[in-house]
């Protein structure tokens, strides 16, 4: 049997990211969009496709220090939005977008409102807000939500954390009610004067 001598595959060229980025603002000039892994061959190039680009950034390979997607690259140095690449937030970001809340609806947000926030980059909703700041992430720490985040800086009562109440407490509160109005208060009385946000 002849002894058929195997030809070694030929070896990629070593890829810069100075080289990924032109090429993908080259594409973006050329379509108006970002690339994406279906875009198949890089133009310009003999045989680089997005996806091969792709696969040497994550795993490392062709010069690459791996760990990385394209995805995550053109959000880094072109700040390109992606879904799964969702934008950091900070608690004054998220502050603001409640003030806007409450001055437009006149409530303040809830953690478990899955509308989308106006003004905020696309699929942000109050519920997409709460999950970072109950678990960290985005740039958040964990530990927190929204009604507590409202209630240390704005001063909105956090149902969830009242202080405890005395019988002393109750009862200078009555005294406050019947000198006020000339009856003693009862259970459908409303508001508690003495005690804003107490019923």
């Amino acid at each position: 049997m002849p002894n058929l001598s195997i030809r070694p595959r030929a070896r990629k060229p070593i890829l810069r990211l100075v080289d990924i980025l032109r090429w993908a603002d080259e594409f973006r000039e050329a379509h108006k969009r970002w690339p994406n892994l279906r875009d198949g061959r890089i133009a310009g190039t003999a045989d680089q496709t997005w996806q091969s680009v792709d696969r040497a950034l994550n795993s490392g390979h062709r010069g690459l220090p791996g760990g990385d997607t394209l995805a995550k690259l053109l959000h880094r140095y072109r700040g390109r939005w992606h879904q799964r690449l969702p934008p950091q937030l900070t608690v004054e970001q998220i502050l603001a977008w409640a003030d806007v809340h409450f001055n437009r609806t006149g409530q303040w947000p809830s953690g478990h409102d899955p509308t989308q926030i106006p003004g905020a980059p696309k699929s942000t909703t109050w519920v997409a807000v709460q999950d970072p700041l109950t678990r960290g992430g985005r740039g958040l720490p964990a530990g927190t939500t929204i009604t507590q985040l409202l209630h240390e800086h704005r001063g909105i009562r956090n149902r969830k954390s009242l202080p405890p109440l005395t019988e002393a407490q109750i009862l200078s509160w009555a005294d406050e009610h019947v000198a006020r109005t000339g009856k003693w208060p009862r259970v459908k009385s409303g508001p508690v004067g003495a005690a804003p946000g107490e019923t």
